[in-house]
């Protein structure tokens, strides 16, 4: 079930494709710091991030987003990497793993609880590295954030 901060999001429109693809190159090599004062400018349209990261045909496109939402590091992108746990293409359900278990990213662990998720993926995915990936960041996540 959903947890607090989750919403529905809208698909992307084709037209958007040329844009998502914009910002993910330009950003691409951005520093985690850059990114952040990027972000607070608000001259990094998350918008657009969130529609390539689930929605862009191209896969490569697909996680570049997803890394670059990993460095926003709130609760905003939650909603987005959660949904992308269930991308076909393993890699990005590992970088969405990481993006929404990520200690320096997600210091402070958010309103929602991520270890459901990542209990069925680490329990029913068809990839071995995902699979992994989850199971790792469970149990960094334990040490963290001890179960109540």
């Amino acid at each position: 079930r959903p947890g607090p901060c989750l919403r529905t999001l809208p698909g992307v429109q084709p037209e958007r494709q040329a844009e998502v693809e914009q910002v993910v190159r330009r950003h691409a090599a951005t520093p985690a710091r850059a990114f952040a004062d990027l972000r607070a400018s608000g001259l990094v349209p998350l918008d657009v991030l969130a529609d390539g990261a689930l929605h862009h045909p191209d896969a490569v496109i697909r996680r570049r987003a997803i890394d670059l939402l990993d460095h926003l590091g709130d609760e905003t992108t939650t909603p987005v990497l959660v949904t992308a746990l269930r991308d076909p293409v393993p890699r990005i359900r590992r970088h969405a793993v990481h993006a929404l278990a990520c200690r320096r990213c997600r210091p402070a662990g958010g309103c929602v609880d991520i270890r459901p998720y990542l209990r069925v993926l680490a329990a029913t995915d068809p990839n071995a590295k995902v699979r992994d990936t989850a199971r790792r960041a469970l149990g960094e996540l334990e040490v963290r954030q001890p179960a109540a």
